[in-house]
């Protein structure tokens, strides 16, 4: 475990802790936080597909919006369960990378 430079937020100032780990340790925590997801929430992950990806395309970064310098640490591709219409269906599963 490695500790980062300290940081300030409003006056206060804090350090972050950084972990080395391998990609299958990182997407065996991702399955791990999936699994522990409350039924509540769970029910919604229906049609979903969760990937685990070192960067993001040039085309995630643009579509997103993201400027140069700037991270990109998680992005929905799909349409919102409150965009759906009832004739909603027969389409590739929306993506959380």
């Amino acid at each position: 475990m490695l500790l980062s430079p300290a940081c300030r937020l409003s006056g206060v100032r804090f350090f972050t802790m950084a972990l080395e780990l391998t990609p299958q340790e990182f997407e065996a925590l991702v399955a791990e936080a999936l699994d522990s997801l409350p039924d509540e929430i769970a029910q919604y992950m229906d049609n979903v597909e969760v990937v685990v990806a070192w960067r993001p395309t040039g085309t995630q970064l643009r579509r997103a919006g993201v400027r140069a310098g700037h991270l990109l640490l998680g992005l929905y591709e799909g349409v919102p369960l409150t965009q759906r219409s009832a004739s909603y269906g027969f389409v590739p599963p929306d993506k959380i990378t």
